[in-house]
This record gives structure tokens, C-alpha cells and sequence, in this order.
């Protein structure tokens, strides 16, 4: 506390004023997300007890905003925001593909600095299973009104979030057809139809923002391949990686997973093809001896069966 007071050349004195001085601690920035308006908080990477506290789940066909907002208890605190790489992550996009950022904008709020910058997301029609970590990061200047010293220290704060957009889901817009999307993914109508039971007519006005199913969700087995599990549905590699953002076509040879621990949530899109698909199964050998079987068709080899009820001589 700091008083002070005058006295004039009679001596006489005027009430004495003080001044309280409260010398805080200079607290570091922090970081928050609002996705869409609804706010949630991302992690703190170098914190490993922390989980990811979002994971947006995002829709191919709808542009998302993802409010990246800094605020910093010292209103003297000039903020920077930036991508930064994600722990762990060799190479990639800071952003997600195709993501724009918007101008950023300063206020004071309660007492303090906040900054923010928009990112306006529109998954493509494929980033259907696109999964990545994205971080960003938020530095204060030390105060405005340092030049050569920095009495405040400089603090940086990283904070990250999982970006998810869903598999098997395509939301229409304004004058898209059942035909016209199918076409999108190599398919015709009576697929995408056959795919979306509410639709009761092929031919019907799809409303904006409707949600179709591209295809089927596909749980992932111990030692299932992408090209295996493509071939038996009828699909060329370039339309499996079309559907799974996350599936490279040069990858597809692999397994992903080998127990079923690890494949436990594990899927796919599948768009399955009657025409090109494949009807034997791992049960095939246990169905050989039972009439009804013989009568299935493989698509990639057609049967050449004769008819189940030939015509009469």
C-alpha cells in the first residue's frame, strides 16, 4: 500500500489517499474451442493425463466452424495463435484438408485480452473416416509495453483436438438428385436407394441438409485386408479409398488389426456391388452340403448352374 498526502505553506494538511498495489502472477494464455456454437474444451498435449476432451464428429456436405479462442488474464498480453504440428505427427497438414481460416479478431473480456480466428471446414466426398489430430498454439508478448525486457515471462499454451468426419453419410445440398450423388461415388441409384429405406421413391425432391447412406458400415476383423474385404463386395480399390479417407489404396494389402481387442470399433464404408461381389464367405465349406446353397451366385464368377426349374421337353 502506497498513501499519500499535501500540505500547503500553512501547514495544513489534506486527507490522505492510498494506493493498494496487487502484483499478480502472470498467468499464461489459454486456449478454448467452439465448434458450430457449442463449446468444448481441447487437451493439453503435454499433459498425458488429460484425454481428448473433443472429438468433432463432422459430415461430408456440411461446412463446419471451429472457434479457436485465447485468452490471457493480462489485458497489457498481446496474442498469437498458429497451428502447430501434432505430438508424434510425421508430416501431414496442420489443418484439416481443404479448411480455411477466417480474420482474426481482439476484445477485452472480463478484465482480459481474448483473441480468436475461424476455421471454416466442408469435408469432400472423400473424407468420409477422416481422423487426425490438430493442434494450435497461443503466445503472449510479455505486455505491450515491454521493449527490451520481458518482466512477465513469455508464455506458450498448446491445446489439440481430434477431428472426425463420419463414415457412410452424406448430407445433400441445394438441387442434388439420388442419381447425381451416386454417381459421385461410381454407384448408380438402385445402390444409394436400396441404402436408405426412408426414401420411398427413387424419384422423390431430396430436401437440403437430408442425410443419405453412401454405403454400409462394415466391422473390422482380426487380419481383414482392404483389398480382400473390397474384392468381396464388389469394389475396386479406388472406390474402397473413396469411402475411407483413412484407407491409402497403396496400403490396402495390409491388416490393420490381428486380435479382436484391437479391432474392437474398428470399421468401414463398403458400398457392396451384387454384380461384381463375391457370395462365398469363411462359412462357405459348412454350407456346401445343403441344397438351398447351391443355388447362390458369385458375381465375379457367375454360376453356371442350370435353372431350378428348367423348362419341360
Amino acid at each position: 500500500m502506497i498513501c499519500f498526502d499535501v500540505v500547503n505553506s500553512d501547514s495544513v494538511a489534506a486527507t490522505q489517499r492510498c494506493l493498494m498495489l496487487n502484483v499478480v502472477h502472470d498467468e499464461p494464455p489459454q486456449l478454448s474451442f467452439v465448434l458450430d456454437g457449442a463449446e468444448q474444451l481441447g487437451r493439453d498435449p503435454s499433459d498425458p493425463s488429460q484425454h481428448h476432451a473433443m472429438t468433432p464428429l463432422l459430415s461430408i456436405g456440411l461446412e463446419h466452424k471451429l472457434k479457436i479462442i485465447a485468452f490471457d488474464p493480462n489485458p497489457q498480453d498481446k496474442l498469437t495463435i498458429r497451428a502447430v504440428p501434432a505430438p508424434g505427427a510425421v508430416g501431414g497438414p496442420l489443418e484439416p484438408p481443404g479448411s480455411t481460416i477466417g480474420m482474426e479478431e481482439s476484445s477485452q473480456v472480463n478484465g482480459g485480452t481474448q483473441h480468436s480466428v475461424v476455421l471454416s471446414f466442408a469435408p469432400k466426398h472423400d473424407h468420409g473416416g477422416y481422423k487426425a489430430e490438430h493442434c494450435w498454439e497461443v503466445s503472449d508478448d510479455c505486455g505491450s509495453g515491454c521493449e527490451t525486457d520481458c518482466p512477465g515471462g513469455k508464455h506458450v499454451t498448446v491445446a489439440c483436438v481430434v477431428v472426425v468426419v463420419r463414415r457412410c453419410e452424406f448430407v445433400v445440398r441445394e438441387g442434388q438428385q439420388l442419381q447425381q450423388v451416386a454417381a459421385i461415388y461410381g454407384s448408380d441409384w438402385l445402390q444409394l436407394w436400396s441404402h436408405n429405406q426412408r426414401i420411398m421413391h427413387p424419384d422423390m425432391q431430396l430436401s437440403p441438409a437430408d442425410t443419405l447412406n453412401i454405403g454400409h458400415l462394415y466391422d473390422v476383423q482380426p487380419y481383414d485386408k482392404p483389398v480382400e474385404v473390397a474384392e468381396r463386395f464388389g469394389m475396386s480399390a479406388e472406390g474402397f479409398a473413396r469411402l475411407n479417407a483413412d484407407v491409402a489404396v497403396d496400403k490396402m494389402g495390409s491388416e490393420v488389426c490381428t486380435t479382436v481387442t484391437n479391432c474392437q470399433g474398428v470399421q468401414w464404408c463398403v458400398l457392396p456391388n451384387s454384380c461384381t461381389g463375391k457370395s462365398g464367405s469363411i462359412y462357405q465349406k459348412g454350407f456346401e452340403d445343403q441344397g438351398w446353397y447351391a443355388s447362390a451366385t458369385d458375381g465375379s464368377a457367375p454360376s453356371a448352374m442350370p435353372p431350378a426349374n428348367p423348362p419341360a421337353k
